[in-house]
C-alpha cells in the first residue's frame, strides 16, 4: 500500500507499507521502518514501514478528493492524517539527507514534533545528549549559574 505524506512534507515522496519500495510488497527488512535518505539513490524521499499499524492515523481514498493535486494520484491508496512518532523519526531522516543519527538529525526530529525514544538513546547517546543540550540552550535553560559554579 502506498500512502501520500502530509501536505507539508515536501521532501517525502510517499510512504510504502508492507515492505520496501525498492523490493516491493511483502519484502522484509529488520527494522520497523526506514527512510531512503541517500541522495544518490533513485528512490530518495520514500519512507518504508513494515506494518500499517505503525504509521499513525490515515485514511484510504475512495475517490480523488478535490483539494488534493497529485500528478500521479492513482499511485496512492490513501493519505496520512496524523503521523506516528516512528513516521516523524523517518521524516527527520529525510530532512537530514546522507546522515544517520547525528545532532542535526535529532534537532530536526524535535522540530517536526517527534520525541527521542529509549532506542535512540541507546544507538547514539552522544548525539542525543548534544541535541538535548542544543534544545535546552534554545530554550534558555543552559545559562551559567551566578556564584559558585563547580565545574
Amino acid at each position: 500500500m502506498r500512502l501520500r505524506a502530509p501536505r507539508q512534507w515536501k521532501e517525502c515522496r510517499g510512504i510504502f507499507i508492507g515492505g520496501c519500495i525498492k523490493r516491493g510488497e511483502g519484502s522484509s527488512f529488520p527494522l520497523k521502518a526506514h527512510s531512503h535518505n541517500d541522495t544518490r539513490f533513485p528512490l530518495f524521499g520514500w519512507i518504508c514501514v513494515r506494518s500499517a499499524k505503525r504509521v499513525g492515523k490515515f485514511h484510504l481514498f475512495d475517490e480523488r478528493p478535490a483539494d488534493i493535486e497529485v500528478v500521479n494520484y492513482q499511485d496512492f491508496d490513501g493519505m496520512i492524517d496524523k503521523p506516528s512518532n516512528l513516521l516523524l523519526h523517518e521524516y527527520a531522516h529525510l530532512l537530514t539527507p546522507d546522515q544517520g543519527h547525528t545532532p542535526t538529525f535529532y534537532k530536526r526530529l524535535k522540530d517536526v514534533g517527534g520525541h527521542i525514544t529509549a532506542g535512540d538513546r541507546y544507538r547514539a547517546p552522544k548525539a542525543v545528549k548534544e541535541a538535548e543540550r542544543i534544545q535546552r540552550q534554545n530554550l534558555g535553560l543552559n545559562r551559567r549559574r551566578q556564584g559558585n559554579d563547580h565545574r
